[in-house]
C-alpha cells in the first residue's frame, strides 16, 4: 500500500502514481483558536475542533488532485481565530472536506466568561464525516475553557467541558493510523495565560481561551492544523514470464 500524509498548511498537488486507479483520501480540518481574556477576572471560550472526511476516489482523465491542508485558528487579542478547511478536490469537483472550528468568544468584561465555539468552517463532504467536538465556555474562578476534540475515522470529536480538554475521535485511518487530536485544556488560576494543543502526530484540536486571573491581559491558545492522508493500493508488477513449447 502507498501512503502520503500532508502536513503543510495551505494549497498544493498530488500526482496520480503510475498505474493506480483509485486512492482513499480523508482529511481533518484545522482546530479554532481560543478567544482571549482582556478583562480582570475573565476567561475567553474554547476553539472548536476540526471535523474528519473520508471518500475514495475514482482517477479520471486527470492527472493529479487538488489538496488544502487548513492551518489551524491563530490565538490573539480578541476572538479565537479560525481554522481553516482540509479539501481534496478532483477536476474542480469537491469530493473531501474536513471542517474547520469557529474561534472562541472573547470576554473583555471583569468577572466574565467567553462563550466556546459550536460552528464550523466550510461544509463537510465525504462519504463519512465526522464533526470535531465543541469548546467550552470557562468559568473564570476555576478555568477558563477548553478546546474540542477533532473527528475521527469512525466517530465525533469530544466536546470540551469548562477546564477539561475535548477527546480525540475514534478510529484508524486507512493506514493504520489516528490522527484526531484532543483539544487544549484550560487555564486554572493563579496561573496566566491559554494553551494549545499537542503539536506531535495529531491534528485539528481546538485552542483553550485565555486566563487573566491577574491586570495582564491574555492572549487565546492556538488552534492545531489539519492533514490529509492519501492511501493506495500499487498496482501489480509485471513479471510474467516467458514459457517455452516443446
Amino acid at each position: 500500500m502507498g501512503v502520503q500524509v500532508i502536513t503543510t498548511t495551505g494549497a498544493s498537488t498530488w500526482n496520480w502514481p503510475a498505474g493506480v486507479t483509485s486512492a482513499v483520501a480523508e482529511a481533518i480540518g484545522g482546530g479554532g483558536a481560543g478567544g482571549a481574556a482582556t478583562g480582570f477576572p475573565c476567561s475567553g471560550g474554547g476553539g472548536k475542533g476540526g471535523g474528519y472526511a473520508k471518500a475514495t476516489i475514482t482517477k479520471g482523465a486527470e492527472s493529479l488532485l487538488d489538496i488544502v491542508v487548513g492551518a489551524g485558528g491563530v490565538g490573539g487579542g480578541g476572538a479565537g481565530g479560525n481554522g481553516a478547511a482540509s479539501t481534496v478536490t478532483q477536476s474542480a469537483t469537491l469530493r473531501v472536506s474536513g471542517q474547520g472550528g469557529v474561534g472562541g468568544a472573547l470576554a473583555s468584561v471583569n468577572s466574565t466568561n467567553g462563550a466556546g465555539a459550536t460552528t464550523t468552517v466550510g461544509t463537510a463532504t465525504g462519504t463519512t464525516t465526522n464533526a470535531g467536538g465543541n469548546g467550552a465556555t470557562g468559568a473564570f474562578a476555576t478555568f477558563s475553557g477548553a478546546g474540542g476534540g477533532s473527528g475521527g475515522p469512525t466517530s465525533v470529536g469530544g466536546a470540551a467541558s469548562v477546564g477539561t480538554a475535548g477527546t480525540t475521535g475514534t478510529g484508524n485511518f486507512d493506514n493504520g493510523i489516528n490522527y484526531s487530536s484532543a483539544g487544549a485544556s484550560g487555564v486554572a488560576p493563579p496561573a496566566a495565560g491559554a494553551n494549545a494543543p499537542s503539536t506531535a502526530t495529531d491534528y485539528g484540536g481546538g485552542g483553550s481561551g485565555g486566563n487573566a486571573s491577574a491586570a495582564a491581559d491574555r492572549n487565546g491558545g492556538s488552534g492545531r492544523q489539519g492533514v490529509v492522508v492519501l492511501t493506495w493500493v500499487d498496482p501489480p508488477s509485471n513479471k510474467l514470464g516467458l514459457v517455452g513449447v516443446g
